[in-house]
């Protein structure tokens, strides 16, 4: 198509000075010729006016055959007022015709300066196989840099994985364990009647010594951390 249309690539579109000049010259008379046209119309139309005006007069003054002779010269400047506007029609029609040609050669002139230019581009970047080369370079890197972006966020601590079984298992065995130390703080405040039969079941004591126990612990939690602490 492109090469149909600008001879291949081998012949630009030019249009010579004297070519140039001469339509310059032609849209110039043809808007002076429209204008003269136009002038003439206007002096007709004036002229008929006239001779309308004094048919008029001569019908007042009872002059029909004066009067008739009035209206047949107006009837000659309307036939040569349509004329010149039939004319002036086909002026602008013409002057329409070639300032469309020369705005079709400018443009025609601008696409094949624009197809020109694209070639260069195309030529000078290597064509569809280099661009197919740099969106494949493009895709390689994206990958290392995902490769890249994986291996950063993997865990290197070495410390182990939590597992969340583990933990709501033991959650729930600290649960059990609160249950039964509640059930076991409400028996103890049971009151036996005095003299009544424990069957040989020890019954607890104010203090207990699991607390006393506890308290050990915790202070040697306590101690333990004073030490790490320094």
């Amino acid at each position: 198509m492109w090469g149909k249309l600008f001879g291949g690539g081998k012949k630009e579109i030019t249009v010579s000075k004297k070519t140039e000049d001469h339509t310059n010259q032609t849209i110039n008379k043809m808007q002076e010729t429209q204008e003269m046209l136009e002038k003439r119309q206007k002096l007709l139309q004036k002229k008929m006016q006239m001779e309308e005006d004094k048919a008029k007069e001569f019908l007042l003054k009872k002059d029909k055959k004066s009067a008739l002779a009035a209206i047949k010269r107006k009837k000659t400047y309307e036939a040569q007022y349509n004329r010149l506007q039939q004319q002036i029609s086909n002026v602008e029609q013409m002057s329409m015709n070639v300032e469309n040609a020369v705005t079709d050669m400018e443009t025609l002139k601008t696409q094949q300066l624009a197809a020109n230019t694209l070639k260069q581009v195309f030529k000078e970047t290597g064509g569809i196989d280099k661009v197919e080369d740099v969106l494949d370079e493009v895709r390689d890197a994206m990958d290392v840099a995902n490769d890249l972006g994986r291996a950063l966020s993997q865990n290197i601590g070495g410390g182990e994985m939590i597992d969340e079984d583990d933990i709501e298992a033991e959650l729930s065995m600290l649960e059990m364990e609160n249950d039964d130390a509640q059930m076991l703080g409400m028996d103890s405040s049971v009151k036996i009647p005095k003299g009544a039969p424990t069957g040989g079941v020890k019954l607890p004591t104010a203090k207990s010594p699991a607390k006393k126990v506890r308290s050990e612990e915790e202070d040697d939690l306590a101690a333990l951390e004073a030490e790490l602490n320094g």
